[in-house]
């Protein structure tokens, strides 16, 4: 089984995964659950963590600093990702790297407002 954590940025997360899941045109997971094995995945400004906050306490600064950070990101049902998850670890890339995509989603997160609502969910490789 492959397991991958997505940060979901904007209101509706479960709304926004049901675009992206089993039966969509192009499925990314077939199987999810909020938190899973990232259940306290997100830094905040406080020191504390969670799995789900507002982009506003959110540690960016910190988290990028840690190197934690989720394979996927999902915002307003736009799917960004370095590739595609297979079983058991596989995949295929896009041609972007891991690296280049984690600065790219940083990017768009630092862009959000601060009001707009964090999620991490597990995801389960479809």
């Amino acid at each position: 089984m492959t397991h991958f954590a997505v940060l979901i940025a904007g209101p509706d997360p479960e709304a926004q995964l049901d675009l992206h899941g089993p039966d969509s045109e192009d499925p990314k997971w077939d199987w999810h659950d909020f938190g899973g094995r990232w259940p306290n995945h997100l830094i905040l400004t406080d020191g504390t963590t969670a799995g789900s906050a507002t982009r506003g306490q959110l540690d960016i600064e910190y988290m990028r600093e840690v190197g934690r950070s989720t394979y996927a990101l999902l915002v307003d049902g736009d799917w960004m990702a370095p590739g595609e998850v297979g079983w058991f670890g596989t995949g295929t890339d896009t041609g972007v790297t891991r690296e280049a995509h984690q600065e790219r989603a940083w990017a768009v997160i630092e862009a959000l407002p601060p009001e707009t609502p964090l999620a991490v969910y597990d995801l389960h490789a479809a």
